[in-house]
């Protein structure tokens, strides 16, 4: 089972092989992969404060040696707070492990910087208090805002649009604590009328970094579904592209029809970020969607699709089996191949298992050792302890990544 603590293992372990110089590049591929399994249904909200580690608000004791040198990078680079949103893809992770794996020397506001030029929405650093760098002196403009904000909280009843628009501009900047606040106290008081004040900031917004601060703020406020799905017919791309994964944030199953309907969109970062939201809402109506893309240009197109046909409410297994096949021998993308490996494990008929015991033996060592130790985990996920024999055969293969695997796997089936 997928827990923050499994999820915070798995994050420390793909930094360590990243730095690592002469660690090998399957071994660093299978650990990616791991960790965005495990991010695929939990999320991660790491906290350094002083001494204290704190996963998910929870005191996290006993840390592995991995973990502690994850946690000395980010005290040493000043950072407080590292988040993965469940559902966060392998670009997102690739990015933040590559990240912190050479942060030496980097200040907290310098990876915050690189990671929001990244633009990537589901993983997020927040620098220590002393190495943000926000101005304690507002701009005219700001200034007069945040008096508006005031007089929104001191008289406490429904906010103007004035008052709304200056509460979103303060957001949508780099401010104090309790001016961030404040102005989000405005906009959760009022709701629906609120979440469009952010999401007009958002569509002005000029920087990645206001962008940004927007879609964390509609995060954190809890935007009406029905505004959100309005803004999908913004005509800016990117506009779109942050409502749609604020929505499969929200898991907003409300929203599965105008999403679907994204995945024809002509920008590809708009059908990836309509592809991640539908494989989070996982709705029937949202996988048949994504069964319908398995030739789109984008390989996170393509790896959603291929994990939707291996999802319950598809074809018949053995119809599943044989697409998932195909879809394996044509698929140049690592990535997708690795992701129908995974999928052809949870169909589990006796033409993917069969496929998975060739691929997973040593006949296969030219597909490479990660699509191997991605057939072990498969091979485990539809055979169980009848997979025994399988692994057993591969705890002496001359391939270190399968030996481990084979090794670990038949611990855990023997638990």
């Amino acid at each position: 089972m997928s827990t923050p603590a499994l999820l915070l293992r798995d994050v420390a372990r793909l930094v360590l092989l990243l730095r690592a110089e002469r660690a090998e590049a399957d071994l660093r591929r299978a650990a990616l992969r791991t960790a965005v399994r495990t991010a695929r249904h939990v999320s991660l909200d790491l906290a350094v404060d002083g001494r204290t580690l704190r996963v998910n608000g929870v005191a996290h004791l006993g840390a592995t040696a991995e973990e502690q040198a994850l946690v000395t990078t980010l005290r040493e680079a000043r950072i407080a707070r590292l988040t993965v949103r469940a559902g966060a893809g392998v670009r997102d992770v690739a990015h933040l492990a590559g990240l912190l794996a050479h942060a030496e020397g980097a200040t907290g506001t310098a990876l915050v910087r690189e990671l929001d030029a990244r633009r990537l929405w589901s993983v997020r650093l927040v620098a220590a208090p002393d190495g943000v760098t926000a101005d304690p002196e507002l701009s005219p403009a700001l200034a007069g805002a945040l008096v508006l904000v005031r007089g929104a909280v001191a008289h406490g009843g429904p906010a103007s649009a004035p008052e709304l628009d200056a509460a979103a501009a303060l957001l949508a900047e780099d401010v104090a604590p309790e001016i961030h606040a404040a102005a989000g106290a405005v906009l959760r008081r009022e709701g629906d009328a609120g979440a469009r004040a952010l999401i007009a900031r958002l569509a002005a917004a000029e920087s990645i970094a206001a962008r940004r601060r927007c879609f964390d703020a509609l995060l954190d406020i809890g935007a009406g579904v029905a505004e959100l799905v309005d803004a999908l017919q913004h005509p800016q791309w990117y506009v779109v592209r942050n409502v749609a994964e604020l929505l499969g944030a929200l898991e907003a199953r409300e929203a599965e029809v105008p999403l679907a309907l994204l995945l024809a969109h002509p920008d590809v970062r708009v059908r990836e970020a309509a592809a991640v939201a539908l494989d989070r809402l996982a709705t029937p109506v949202a996988r048949d969607a994504l069964r319908g893309v398995l030739s789109d240009e984008s390989t996170t197109v393509r790896r959603l699709s291929v994990r939707a046909i291996a999802a319950p409410g598809g074809a018949p297994g053995r119809a599943a089996a044989a697409r998932l096949i195909a879809a394996f021998d044509r698929e140049a993308d690592p990535d997708v191949r690795l992701e129908a490996v995974a999928a052809l494990g949870r169909v589990g008929t006796f033409d993917a298992v069969q496929r998975l015991l060739r691929l997973a033996g040593a006949r296969e060592a030219h597909q490479g050792a990660a699509v191997r130790v991605a057939a072990l985990h498969a091979l485990a996920q539809a055979r169980g302890a009848a997979a025994d024999a399988t692994l057993r055969a591969l705890i002496d293969d001359r391939e270190p990544a399968v030996r481990e695997t084979a090794r670990r796997l038949l611990a855990t089936l023997a638990a």
